[in-house]
């Protein structure tokens, strides 16, 4: 009897050793089987199958992560940019050591640039907008878009 309760509790053991190793972050760890075709086996096999789809998630998660920064770190730079030649282009104009055609070129990049900021603002706005809207699938015509898009 003791062999026999051995033999049925030894493969449940090892998934609880399995999950545990799991619950502590070593997410690459599976539970091996007998190849037998019993109980244990078949959960064995399924709770590999799940983990697999949660790694594949994991991955997932991480590519959107990844993609979230990147365009948090463009958005930055996309702001930057006009924002520092905002500043030194004003600086320049309080100095005040300059003459009336470079005080109009100044002030002619000061507005361009804020045109910019407020250009790129606007598409924040409406990603947003985009985001909280239902996007309603359908066919449509490729030569509208592309020349919506021109």
């Amino acid at each position: 009897m003791y062999i026999i309760s051995k033999n049925i509790t030894n493969p449940i053991k090892g998934l609880i050793k399995v999950s545990d190793s799991i619950k502590k972050g070593e997410y690459s760890k599976r539970a091996e089987y007998t190849g037998s075709g019993d109980e244990i086996d078949t959960l064995s096999e399924n709770f590999n199958a799940m983990m697999k789809v949660i790694d594949n998630k994991i991955h997932e998660l991480e590519w959107a992560n990844e993609s979230k920064q990147r365009f948090i770190d463009n958005l930055t730079h996309e702001m930057k940019t006009p924002i520092t030649s905002i500043i030194g282009y004003s600086d320049l104009l309080l100095k005040g050591n300059i003459n009336d055609e470079i005080k109009i070129k100044a002030i002619d990049y000061i507005n361009s640039q804020g045109k910019r900021l407020e250009n790129l603002s606007s598409t924040l706005i409406k990603l947003i907008m985009i985001k909280k809207e239902d996007v309603s699938k359908g066919r449509v015509s490729i030569k509208e878009r592309v020349l919506d898009t021109v």
